[in-house]
C-alpha cells in the first residue's frame, strides 16, 4: 500500500482523486487540499489540451484558469 493520504490517478481521459480512510482508499470528488478548485474537470482538460497545443501551452491556460476563477 502506497499509504499517502491523497491519491490521484489519471486514466482514460479522467482524473480519479481517493482518499486514504482507515486505512483504505476511497474515491472523491474533490480535493480537501485544494477545496475550491474542480480539479476532476480542469485536469482532465488540461491534460487532453495538452495533447492538442502542447504542454507548456496547456500549462498557462491552466493558469489562467486558475488567476481568473480566484482558485
Amino acid at each position: 500500500m502506497i499509504a499517502v493520504p491523497e491519491l490521484w490517478i489519471y486514466d482514460s481521459k479522467k482524473l480519479r482523486i481517493y482518499l486514504l480512510r482507515d486505512g483504505h482508499y476511497i474515491e472523491s470528488d474533490n480535493s480537501p487540499n485544494f477545496p475550491n478548485i474542480p480539479l476532476i474537470q480542469i485536469i482532465a482538460a488540461t491534460v487532453e489540451r495538452a495533447w492538442q497545443v502542447g504542454t507548456v501551452q496547456a500549462l498557462k491556460e491552466f493558469e489562467g484558469t486558475i488567476d481568473r476563477n480566484n482558485f
